[in-house]
């Protein structure tokens, strides 16, 4: 297909029964927060002893994954609880809003930084460039429709609410950013955070389920109270753990999703394994059932 095809069936889709979004390190990169690969950089010269600027490069081209490279780091921390706030303090090192609740006194900030990058000269760092981030606000206008209703006084207003035909979000990003950003502009809780299981479910709103854990980049007394830092997924145990947990909120919700409906990849490297093999599982599943209906087997049906 070429893209004018995959734009005409992606919008009927759409328009059809709505679509999931999964979504990656792209989305936020644009607003200073670090892909995995620069994460785990950033924090090898912070956390091991006698590194510079080529170590990470030299443990890469002895053939050490960012797996193992996040199990060394974990280990120099000395506990997962120092492990996972030096990764909060390496994804936020250069986000302007870390350390800060965004809130009704701020959202115009927030949205400004986002849509202009433009950042209030006190928060500002001398050795950091500020950008738009387009694709974080086209991710979040899509996730926003603005309908009129009438108001207590019988008048119609305009008001923001969540887009249904977008059905769902799986992000593999940490960090806080599509959430506040949407809650900033629409003035409305419209994404709700899955980190967790036991999350409590709102009538409304989308669900976001964030398949890496959750690290929130508020103070950290409230952050603790939101964050999933037990569902942090970086080492390679972590995902060992992946491995052997099928009925997990990450295998379990995401192959729900690739099975129900169509999805918008945004962002992403495709890297992940476990991305790579679960789009591979659901396509095992898909061509099963096809070749069930045409009475043939996967293999016949894989050479047509």
């Amino acid at each position: 297909m070429n893209d004018d095809e995959i734009l005409k069936a992606l919008t009927e889709a759409y328009a059809k029964n709505g679509i999931a979004l999964v979504l990656g390190a792209g989305i936020s990169r644009n607003s200073n927060i670090p892909s995995w690969w620069e994460l785990l950089e950033k924090m090898v010269r912070e956390h091991v002893q006698g590194a510079d600027e080529r170590t990470f490069t030299q443990l890469t081209q002895n053939n050490l994954s960012l797996l193992v490279i996040a199990s060394l780091l974990e280990e120099q921390c000395g506990s997962r609880f120092d492990f996972v706030e030096a990764v909060r303090r390496t994804l936020y090192g250069d986000f302007p809003f870390r350390g800060r609740a965004v809130n009704k006194y701020n959202n115009g900030e927030f949205v400004r930084f986002v849509r202009s990058g433009k950042v209030e000269e006190a928060y500002q760092k001398t050795d950091v460039h500020y950008t738009p981030n387009q694709t974080l606000r086209g991710v979040g206008a899509l996730c926003v429709v603005r309908r009129q209703e009438l108001n207590g006084k019988g008048k119609p207003v305009w008001r923001n609410f969540a887009n249904p035909k977008v059905r769902a979000i799986a992000t593999l990003n940490m960090d806080a950013l599509l959430q506040t950003y949407v809650s900033a502009f629409s003035t409305k809780h419209l994404l709700r955070t899955v980190e967790r299981p036991s999350a409590e479910p709102y009538p409304q709103e989308i669900n976001l389920y964030h398949m890496h854990g959750y690290l929130h980049f508020a103070p950290a007394k409230k952050a603790h109270r939101r964050d999933s830092t037990e569902a942090v997924v970086l080492t390679e145990q972590d995902y060992f753990d992946f491995f052997n947990q099928p009925n997990s909120m990450f295998n379990y919700t995401f192959l729900h999703l690739l099975r129900e409906y169509p999805c918008l990849f945004i962002g992403l490297s495709m890297q992940d394994e476990n991305i790579r093999r679960l789009l591979h599982y659901s396509k095992l599943e898909r061509m099963r059932a096809l070749a069930k209906k045409l009475g043939t087997t996967t293999e016949k049906l894989g050479k047509k």
